[in-house]
C-alpha cells in the first residue's frame, strides 16, 4: 500500500478518537515528525513576515507610526506574530480555532529567535526588525520558561484569540495588515469568502492582506513517490474518503484564490506563484472538476499574494486605541 494511503487511514482513525487533536499531535510529533521546530520552517516564516511588512510598506509609501495586524492561524509556534512585533507592530491579533500555543513551544520559539540573533542571522532575515525590540528577546525567552504563554504574548501586544476569525469582534477600521501562512488551503471556500469579508470590514484605509498558500497535495511531503498534484485525480466524493478529517485540504487552485479576493472587495497588488513541472501534471489523470482550469493554473504549488482595498471602499479610519 502506498505510504500516503497509510497516513490517510491513520488520520481518519485518529479523528474518531476522543480528544483527537491531542492524538494527532502525538502522531505528528512521533511518527511524521512534522512538529519539530526545525530551522527550515523557522526561516521560512521569518522571511514571510518580512514580506508581509514589506508589502504593507510598499502599498503605503511615506506612512509612519505604529500599525496593527491580524494573523489567521496561530499554529504551534507563533513565529510570525513575534516577527510582526519585532518590526514595530503595535497590536497583533492572532486567531486559531484550536489552542495550540503552550509554554514549551513558546519557549522554543523565543529560544530560536535568540539563537539567530546571536548568530547575526536575524538581521539578514528580518531587516525591518527594530533594534530596541530585538534587544528584549533574551529577557522574553527567560520569561517564556515560566510564565503563561498567552499572558506573556499579551504583554507584548500580541493577543491570542481561539475563535472563528469570520467573527473577530474587532472594531471597524482597526487593522492595517492581514496575514496567513499555509492556512487558507485548509479552509472551505465559503468560509474563506466570509474571512475576506470580515477582513474588509475591520480594515483601515490602506490595509494590505497578504497570504502564503500551499496548493500542493500534502501527502506528497509524506510519500515522495506521488506527484505534488496527485489529489487532482479524485472527484469530490472520492477525495472525501482520502482527505484528512483533521487537516482537510480544499484543493482550490490559484485562480480560485484570486477570485475570492476580488469578490471580497480586495484589489490584487502582488501575485508570485511558484509552479511545478508539466511532468507533475502528466502523471495525474485529472478529475472532471479540474479539467476547466488552464495548465499554468493547475501547476501552481505555492503562491504569495497580496491585495489592498481601493481607498473609496474603506470606511473612515478609527482613532488608534
Amino acid at each position: 500500500m502506498p505510504h500516503w494511503l497509510i497516513k490517510s487511514a491513520a488520520q481518519r482513525v485518529i479523528s474518531w478518537l476522543p480528544n483527537s487533536q491531542w492524538w494527532n499531535e502525538q502522531f505528528q510529533r512521533h511518527v511524521t515528525r512534522s512538529l519539530e521546530h526545525d530551522v527550515e520552517s523557522f526561516e521560512m516564516r521569518v522571511r514571510l513576515a518580512e514580506r508581509y511588512v514589506a508589502a504593507w510598506s510598499s502599498a503605503n509609501p511615506g506612512r509612519s507610526g505604529p500599525f496593527t495586524a491580524l494573523e489567521l492561524g496561530t499554529g504551534w509556534f507563533p513565529v510570525v506574530p513575534i516577527c510582526l512585533w519585532l518590526c514595530g507592530v503595535d497590536k497583533v491579533w492572532t486567531y486559531d480555532i484550536v489552542p495550540l500555543t503552550d509554554r514549551d513551544r513558546l519557549a522554543a520559539t523565543f529560544g530560536r529567535f535568540v539563537e539567530w540573533r546571536d548568530r547575526n542571522a536575524l538581521s539578514h532575515l528580518l531587516p525591518s526588525a527594530m533594534t530596541a525590540r530585538v534587544s528584549q528577546l533574551a529577557a522574553l525567552s527567560e520569561r517564556a520558561k515560566s510564565e503563561d504563554p498567552v499572558a506573556l504574548l499579551g504583554s507584548m501586544g500580541i493577543h491570542v484569540r481561539v475563535q472563528d476569525a469570520r467573527h473577530t469582534d474587532l472594531a471597524p477600521a482597526s487593522v492595517d495588515v492581514f496575514t496567513s501562512s499555509a492556512v487558507l488551503e485548509y479552509i472551505p471556500r465559503p468560509a474563506i469568502a466570509g474571512l475576506f469579508a470580515e477582513f474588509r470590514r475591520v480594515a483601515r484605509a490602506g490595509a494590505v492582506s497578504s497570504h502564503y498558500i500551499n496548493l500542493a497535495d500534502q501527502y506528497h511531503y509524506f510519500d515522495r513517490s506521488i506527484s505534488p498534484l496527485n489529489f487532482l485525480r479524485f472527484s469530490e466524493g472520492q477525495w472525501r474518503i482520502f482527505n484528512s478529517p483533521l487537516t482537510p485540504l480544499n484543493r482550490l487552485r490559484h485562480s480560485d484564490y484570486q477570485a475570492l479576493l476580488r469578490d471580497g472587495g480586495w484589489r490584487i497588488i502582488a501575485d508570485e506563484p511558484d509552479r511545478g513541472t508539466a511532468a507533475d501534471l502528466d502523471r495525474v489523470p485529472l478529475a472532471e472538476a479540474f479539467r476547466r482550469y488552464e495548465q499554468q493554473d493547475l501547476l501552481v504549488l505555492t503562491v504569495f499574494i497580496s491585495a489592498q482595498l481601493e481607498p473609496a471602499e474603506n470606511v473612515a479610519s478609527a482613532p488608534r486605541g
